[in-house]
This record gives C-alpha cells, structure tokens and sequence, in this order.
C-alpha cells in the first residue's frame, strides 16, 4: 500500500508540533467554555482566539451543536457504527465544495492523509500540503481549507482539499474532498462514531446558516500593527518564529489564547465585549514590540 513518506513528514514538521503541544500546556486546566471564552478553577478568563485551529470557530456550548449530540447519545450509539450520518455530512461536504465531488472521511489526520497518498498514487510529504496561512508561498496536490477563506489561484492544481470542519469534540472527523473520480475499489469512508458525524453536520449547517461575523470584524482590526498580518478574520505571526513562544505567553498572561502554533492562524472571535476587544487590540499593537 502507498503509504506516508514518514520521515520527511517527521523531520518538517515535528518541531511545530512539539511547540504547539508545549505552548498550550502554558493554558491553566480549564474549568469550563462558553462562546469564545475560556474559564480556569481560579475564575479567570480567556478570550479564546485559538478555537482549535478553526474546529471551533462557531464557539464553545453552541446551543445547537449541543441539543443534537445529546439526541443522538441519548440513543445508546456512542461507539463507532454504520450510521446514516456519514452519507449525509459525505453530501454536505459535496455541497460545500461542489468542484472537488467525491469525499472521503477519516477517524483521523493521519488516516485521511494516508487515504490521500493512496488516492494520488505516490508517497506524500509536508511538501504536498499547502495552508494558505504558511509562511512559505508554495502550491501542492493537497489543500487545507479554513471556513471563509477562498482562493481561486491556490485552488488550481489542487487535487485534493482537506476541509477543517467546524466542530470541536476529540475525535473529529477528518475530510478529504478529491477534484477527480477516485480509481477502481477505492475504499469507502471509515466507520465513524454517530455523535462524531451528526455534530459535524450540524456545524457545518450552523456555519452557513448562523455564524454571524461581528461589526468590528469588518474592520482591519490590526492596521498599522507591525508583526502581524491579517486575511478577514484570520491572524497570522509576521515576525521570527522564536519570538513566538514569549508572545503566546505575554498574550496569555493578558487574558488572551493565541494558536499555540507558529504562525497561526489565530482567529478573531465573532462576538466580544468593548472591553476585551480594546485588551485584544492592545497585545497586538504591543507584542511583538
């Protein structure tokens, strides 16, 4: 079986990996979440600019989100099961993207990035994978796509997009939306917990119909604010990459989460009071300094 080039992927990527799981552990442990703030055991706040890399960009406790996973829970199919939702969000997905038609879900990164080697024909590596947000301008067969962002010129060429769904329960989804018909006894979406997939439907429904970005977003929030650049409601480190570890702490220390990830992105929340968005504003026009 075509498989990962695992040592190219390892030696790219594992020091970004090592930071950000160092960085969010400079987080106290979290007591509980609500819209885009976070709350320790000593009641203090965080306005939460990382949400999960964007898995949980419609916020914390969503109302919706939250009455339909307990409806499906409530009926004793937690674990992983054939279930109908698999097909539905498999459609959704298709709805969303309709240039890239067939799609394929996976338990996993590691498993749909598999999936994808399998579905190009060769070994992949991190060089295969573009994030519009990197720092490096590069195109591959494989895109990762955030909600809100749409490049038509990054999209040329791309033979498989990696969508971030908008939901952030442990254990989402992970999807591969491919341009092209995949070849002959190609395998079919792995099995998938129901909880998992009709959570990740709903998102994705509440994304399109609900997400409402605030006023003050429409605003270039960071203008004139040196580090930093910012593509709509994304935020991303324009400054060297061992700086970066002192600023997520001295932004943490100011009530806010950044990615714990070197660049990014960081997310700007879709609701804030006057005040955090002025505290917000300030660590960015203050850090990196």
């Amino acid at each position: 079986m075509i498989g990962l080039e695992n040592k190219g992927l390892k030696n790219r990527n594992y020091s970004a990996i090592v930071n950000k799981m160092e960085l969010i552990n400079y987080l106290p442990p979290i007591k509980r979440a609500r819209g885009y703030r976070l709350y320790d055991y000593k009641q203090r706040v965080y306005l939460d600019l990382y949400q999960n890399g964007g898995r949980a960009i419609l916020g914390h406790r969503a109302f919706r989100l939250t009455t339909v996973i307990k409806d499906v829970i409530s009926r004793g199919t937690i674990f992983d099961l054939p279930s109908i939702y698999t097909k539905r969000l498999e459609q959704a997905l298709r709805c969303r993207f309709p240039e890239f038609p067939y799609v394929y879900l996976a338990g996993s990164p590691e498993g749909a990035l598999r999936t994808a080697a399998l579905y190009l024909g060769r070994e992949i590596s991190s060089r295969d994978i573009c994030d519009p947000f990197s720092r490096t301008k590069r195109r591959g067969a494989i895109l990762r796509s955030y909600p809100f962002v749409k490049d038509a010129q990054a999209e040329e060429g791309v033979s498989v997009l990696m969508p971030v769904i908008p939901f952030a329960m442990g254990g989402s989804p992970a999807a591969l939306c491919f341009r092209h018909e995949p070849p002959e006894r190609f395998p079919l979406s792995e099995v998938i917990s129901p909880v998992i997939l009709a959570g990740a439907l709903r998102a994705l429904h509440d994304l399109k119909n609900y997400y409402q970005q605030a006023d003050w977003l429409k605003e270039e929030l960071l203008k004139g604010k040196r580090g930093w650049l910012q593509q709509g409601i994304y935020i991303t480190a324009n400054f060297k990459e061992e700086l970066y570890a002192g600023v997520f702490k001295n932004f943490l220390a100011g009530g806010v989460l950044l990615n714990p990830g070197y660049p990014g992105p960081s997310i700007l929340p879709a609701e804030a009071s006057p005040g955090e968005l002025k505290r917000m504003v300030d660590l960015f026009g203050k850090y990196p300094g």
